[in-house]
């Protein structure tokens, strides 16, 4: 299963890091996709959650405020999980990704 995590408000929080190590544990394909720009100081950002969780770089996506929907198909996501439901509707209805609102 590939499961992609929006960063802001999601995979910035350290019980869903928690989930996503469990999810690796079980071999879970685990994708970053977030609508940072792919900078330095989002790159030292993300950094300290990638070495916890055990990811590399090359599982971030910086769209750089651009529809995330490309990507998700990209990598054939299944489920993808975000706290902002402002594209969902276009990730439900033309994509076989599964949109999941998160709110704490």
């Amino acid at each position: 299963m590939v499961v992609a995590f929006d960063y802001d408000g999601i995979l910035s929080l350290s019980k869903v890091q928690k989930l996503v190590k469990k999810m690796i544990r079980e071999g879970m394909e685990v994708w970053i996709v977030t609508a940072r720009r792919d900078n330095d100081f989002n790159q030292n950002k993300l950094k300290p959650v990638l070495e916890k969780l055990g990811l590399t770089e090359h599982r971030v996506i910086y769209v750089d405020e651009k529809p995330k929907i490309e990507y998700l198909k990209l990598i054939n996501a299944d489920l993808y999980i975000d706290n902002d439901s402002s594209e969902f509707y276009e990730i439900n209805n033309f994509t076989n990704t599964i949109p999941v609102l998160y709110h704490e």
